[in-house]
């Protein structure tokens, strides 16, 4: 008797809850899109992706525009350079992170010295170009 009790009131609320959504869907509508707008905004503010791992961290707050050559684009990364403190960062976007990222792994210091050497080269008068 009791289960059956319990499925009656079930169903009932169901079919409530089910009424209740289709004279409201516009107010569940705009809640999800706040509900998401939240968790985007929650979820970049706090959790770092980094060497295939999430850290939930407090960053600086988000811009909206790059912070190096102030981009205004839509898709911005969240560059940090101490490991024991992952708060130390800026946001980027991606060209910028590509070129940040190159020049801590050393190679704007060679692309700096073969700049370098090819101006030599060209001042020293070898490889002289003439056009006709």
């Amino acid at each position: 008797m009791l289960k059956i009790e319990n499925l009656e009131q079930k169903e009932r609320l169901r079919q409530r809850n089910r009424l209740y959504y289709q004279t409201h869907k516009d107010k569940f509508r705009e809640y999800r899109q706040k509900r998401l707008i939240y968790q985007k905004d929650w979820h970049r503010n706090n959790i770092l992706f980094t060497n295939k791992k999430a850290y939930r961290v407090k960053k600086r707050s988000y811009p909206g525009i790059c912070e190096i050559c102030e981009h205004n684009g839509s898709r911005l990364v969240y560059h940090h350079w101490d490991d024991n403190d992952m708060r130390k960062g800026i946001w980027v976007c991606p060209l910028c992170h590509v070129m940040i990222e190159r020049y801590e792994q050393g190679f704007y210091g060679k692309y700096l010295s073969l700049k370098e050497q090819i101006e030599k080269e060209f001042e020293g008068g070898m490889n002289k170009v003439v056009i006709q």
